[in-house]
């Protein structure tokens, strides 16, 4: 696997890149951002499958966004995050009185 699919798994322990859920890759991007030693550029590489596996996840972007907002660029950061708040919900419907209760 090359460094860039498998961005600091041995120091987290996590399984290898191709088994690893986005839940893992978020957890490996935090402990790459907010633990000695610090490694923002692994940690976004890991923020970033994450976003492959699930694109919608807005925690996801938000740390990503930390990473390169630590990393000084800012420019990266607005087009992902626009996307992602800019996103329309779901609509919503009215409970029925059998589901209010």
């Amino acid at each position: 696997m090359t460094e860039e699919n498998n961005p600091g798994s041995e120091a987290v322990g996590l399984p290898p890149t191709t088994q690893k859920t986005k839940e893992q890759w978020l957890e490996e991007g935090k402990v790459l951002m907010f633990y000695a030693p610090i490694r923002y550029e692994e940690a976004l590489a890991a923020f970033e499958q994450a976003l492959r596996l699930d694109p919608n996840d807005g925690l996801t972007y938000r740390m990503k966004g930390m990473a390169l907002r630590a990393l000084r660029r800012m420019k990266r950061l607005w087009p992902p995050m626009n996307r992602h708040c800019t996103s329309t919900p779901p609509p919503l419907r009215p409970l029925t009185a059998r589901q209010a209760h």
